[in-house]
């Protein structure tokens, strides 16, 4: 699979990973596959080592090997970035999700990448050391799954976001581990939870405190 990264209205420079964590590729993108479904449950299968990004400036080219089949695609652009679209051929994409040939793919694959995040900041009643807050993506997001935050001592939160509705819930799970097991369970009816719209360069603050699930 071939394809471009183009990053839209970047900063004047590019963040660059903690040192800590610089030997796990931080710009690149994978195919995660194939992809088997049952139900309630998607099971992954890795193929091959990620493909960095290649290139300078705004533009950046990556080839990834794939196995034929329905493939995820797992793009993992610079700090404080998003994926705000992809395009196949042109085509806009719902899902960052494709179907591979054994030949492989001959259109290209672009991936745009946006900086523009909003901040949420907030507070937690009867927050503990181990309290997570998790943001959940509404249907209008399809290439963020979800994303989570800690809390502090004095129960404040604060977390950056791409641009859209999200849904915050709270929980005293240590493990901010995103599957569909815990999106499931937090969704349920009766969980407490905030909706929040989160727009670009901006700071929003949640006005009442969240209680914990």
């Amino acid at each position: 699979v071939q394809g471009r990264v183009v990053y839209e209205d970047p900063p004047e420079e590019i963040p660059k990973p903690p040192e800590e964590q610089a030997r796990f590729p931080q710009f690149n993108v994978a195919a995660i596959g194939p992809l088997a479904r049952e139900t309630n449950k998607v099971f992954y299968s890795c193929r091959g080592e990620p493909a960095l990004f290649v290139g300078e400036g705004k533009e950046r080219f990556f080839d990834v090997t794939a196995a034929p089949g329905h493939c995820a695609l797992r793009v993992k652009g610079p700090p404080d970035s998003y994926v705000a679209g992809v395009t196949l051929g042109g085509r806009p994409l719902e899902k960052a999700e494709l179907s591979i040939p054994p030949e492989g793919l001959q259109q290209e694959l672009v991936v745009r990448i946006r900086f523009d995040l909003g901040e949420v900041t907030g507070r937690i009643e009867d927050a503990q050391s181990d309290t997570f807050v998790f943001f959940l993506t509404a249907d209008s997001m399809p290439f963020e799954t979800g994303r989570s935050a800690k809390v502090e001592a004095d129960g404040s939160f604060r977390a950056k976001l791409p641009p859209g509705a999200w849904t915050v819930l709270a929980t005293g799970s240590a493990s901010p581990i995103m599957n569909n097991e815990v999106i499931a369970r937090m969704r349920a009816p009766g969980n407490r939870r905030s909706r929040v719209e989160v727009k670009p360069n901006e700071v929003t603050r949640l006005t009442a405190p969240l209680g914990l699930e």
